[in-house]
């Protein structure tokens, strides 16, 4: 039996263990075999740190949360920048993060195709959804939007993610350019609803 301090390194890397599973396999073909093999250790050892496989997915589901509010404190908290700077750079982390890693999309669909059918995966989704809008929300507040943060955070994660759904299931449609093109134009849009920023001493290209 190990130890218990090493209980939260284990976990951890169960869920990851499971991260690998989703992205290679799908969820509908996941084991707790499969995942400890990943993992590697002995199937048994799983159930002394989950209880069952919904524990591990939302092990994985907080995990992932707690990786990217981290990143995106990191970028909130870096230098001090005007709005368009600020957001042209948010905008860039998102695509790059969230459109353009095959591998994080295939896995997040499956966690979403999952909530849809056991509640127990759905509630730590939905806290995670909630704390991706809620770190642009944060941007828009700095940024001066008022009572249009909610809303503007709203729908960059919908182009954010609509992006990514089409990019992962139809990678030729398009090309990384006109994803490019795509969101230029919504960061536009939204400057053009902001306050004017005095730190912004040139326009966002």
């Amino acid at each position: 039996m190990a130890r218990k301090s090493q209980a939260p390194r284990k976990r951890e890397q169960i869920a990851w263990a499971l991260f690998d599973c989703l992205a290679e396999n799908g969820h509908e073909n996941i084991t707790i075999k499969r995942i400890a093999a990943r993992a590697g250790m002995p199937h048994g050892v799983i159930h002394y740190y989950f209880e069952k496989k919904d524990d591990i997915v939302n092990a994985l589901v907080e995990a992932l949360t707690a990786l990217y509010q981290e990143k995106f404190q990191k970028f909130l908290e870096s230098g001090k920048q005007g709005t368009g700077s600020r957001l042209e750079k948010m905008l860039h982390y998102l695509v790059e993060a969230f459109v353009f890693d095959r591998r994080l999309n295939r896995v997040f669909y499956n966690l979403v195709q999952m909530g849809f059918e056991r509640q127990g995966v759905n509630a730590p989704l939905r806290r995670l959804l909630d704390a991706y809008r809620g770190n642009i929300r944060d941007m828009f507040v700095q940024a001066g939007a008022g009572d249009q943060s909610s809303p503007l955070a709203m729908m960059t994660v919908a182009v954010i993610e609509g992006l990514a759904l089409q990019w992962m299931i139809d990678p030729d449609g398009f090309d990384r350019q006109e994803v490019w093109d795509t969101v230029g134009s919504v960061r536009d849009a939204i400057i053009s609803s902001l306050p004017a920023d005095p730190e912004d001493n040139h326009a966002v290209k």
